[in-house]
């Protein structure tokens, strides 16, 4: 087989991969809350049991579920959903505000027992539809190494078996180990040995998953990710209605924090992402990030830039968790990511990145509650923001895939600024995505509400000023 062939073939597993999880999440049955025919705690346990195999995040789970809910449990769900901060916020009070559709069956949450189960079991006609139909076997390209390298861990029970990537820092932690000729390296929620060629749970090492090294795929994802496309931003005043006393959280960050040199910044940074990762259970992942950033002092402003957006792009805790404390204005935060959060947000009018300057059509999907859109209806006319930075797509069919919204971002004729936002694709593990940012704290106008007829979808026409 050709290299070009090879290739094709690695990606086209790759986009079978994914694709199955949407076909494996449509055979989870809808939950309406209205009737005995679901019973809540097997249909929560159908959904832990794929979401866990899935590797999804909170975020994701949360919005994944959403999806699944009909009828009262959507109207429930909705009204709650700015409350959940993760999935456990999210499962218990849905169990509870259903229990009398549960059976007497007990049900764990702890996610180790549930991967076990999994695994051990062939219980879920769900989780084996989808490994069945994400089951791959990627041979190892005869390429150069500085083609992207992917490490897949390999899911199996006596009746099927898949493989899954680990996450974007996990592998380069465990390639940097490969490298040196280490023999085990530590993640956060496992060890890996690669003399052995297994991932070892730390909880239980008889626990054991083969590994395996391919070299020259593509993004491991080839749609938009939802915990960074799809979860929906605070419509907020704009910045000049902010009174002065009023303090939004990268100005006030900045305010307390004149006169640092760039390598003081990315001393702060680091230290902070150290400490967030620490709270999060993520210690290892954190120390990589910060390790990169420390490895940027006296680097030209051109590079510091540049790390700093790729780094951001990286499927970890970082943008999830730097997007929230945005979101919330969480001053608590200030130290410890305010550093980062001025890095990036300065990146945005750098000189580094003019070449980079988008300003055609944006768009960004999301699942809005009905009081939610009827504020932007209410805000037609007016100038509003979002406090958080907006991952959109220059790409509208990927964009629409999730959620009952759609926003069609353009660039008002008397903004202040050339471009909509930085395209970062060519930066970002995902270059499919098409990724263009827009800045923390950029002003809109709100210009229209439709919905579509035949979709139903909502469409919300924003224009950048």
């Amino acid at each position: 087989m050709s290299f070009m062939q090879e290739m094709e073939s690695n990606s086209m597993e790759t986009q079978q991969l994914h694709s199955s999880q949407k076909e494996a999440i449509k055979k989870i049955t809808e939950f309406l809350g209205e009737s005995n025919e679901t019973d809540i705690d097997e249909w929560l346990v159908d959904l832990n049991n794929l979401f866990s195999i899935m590797k999804f995040k909170d975020e994701t789970t949360i919005l994944e579920t959403m999806g699944k809910l009909t009828g009262s449990a959507l109207r429930w769900y909705q009204e709650n959903l700015r409350s959940f901060t993760n999935w456990n916020d999210a499962e218990k009070p849905l169990r509870d505000r259903f229990k009398e559709f549960t059976s007497d069956k007990k049900v764990t949450c702890n996610h180790s027992a549930m991967e076990k189960k999994c695994l051990k079991q062939n219980s879920t006609k769900f989780v084996a539809h989808y490994r069945s139909l994400s089951t791959t076997t990627v041979a190892k390209s005869n390429v150069s190494t500085n083609e992207r390298v992917t490490w897949f861990y390999k899911i199996e029970n006596a009746s099927d078996s898949s493989w899954l990537p680990f996450g974007d820092i996990e592998k380069e932690i465990i390639e940097k180990a490969f490298m040196n000729h280490e023999q085990q390296v530590q993640l956060d929620r496992c060890l890996v040995n690669l003399e052995e060629n297994v991932r070892i749970n730390k909880e239980d090492s008889s626990f054991r998953m083969p590994i395996k090294r391919c070299v020259g795929l593509s993004s491991d994802y080839i749609g938009l990710r939802p915990e960074r496309f799809y979860i929906p931003q605070k419509l907020v005043k704009s910045f000049s209605d902010w009174k002065s006393n009023d303090r939004r959280f990268i100005n006030e960050w900045q305010r307390q924090n004149r006169g640092l040199s760039m390598n003081e910044l990315l001393e702060q940074a680091a230290d902070g992402i150290i400490k967030e990762g620490i709270q999060l259970c993520e210690p290892i992942e954190a120390k990589w990030i910060a390790d990169e950033l420390l490895l940027l002092k006296n680097k030209s402003n051109e590079e510091i830039e540049k790390r700093v957006v790729s780094i951001y792009t990286r499927e970890s805790f970082l943008y999830r968790l730097v997007n929230a404390t945005l979101r919330e204005n969480d001053l608590s935060k200030l130290y410890n990511l305010g550093a980062f959060c001025w890095l990036l947000f300065h990146c945005d009018c750098s000189s580094t990145f003019l070449s980079l300057g988008y300003a055609g059509k944006l768009y960004r999907g999301a699942q809005l509650d009905k009081d939610t859109i009827e504020s932007y209806r209410q805000a037609i006319g007016l100038v509003k923001t979002w406090d958080a930075f907006s991952s959109t797509s220059k790409n509208r069919k990927k964009a629409e895939t999730f959620g009952n919204t759609l926003f069609i971002i353009s660039l008002a004729k008397s903004a202040k600024y050339r471009y909509s936002g930085m395209d970062i694709s060519s930066l970002s593990l995902y270059p499919d995505e098409e990724e263009v940012l827009i800045r923390a704290s950029r002003n809109f106008f709100v210009d229209n509400i439709e919905q579509d007829n035949v979709t139903g979808k909502y469409l919300i026409y924003l224009s950048l000023c």
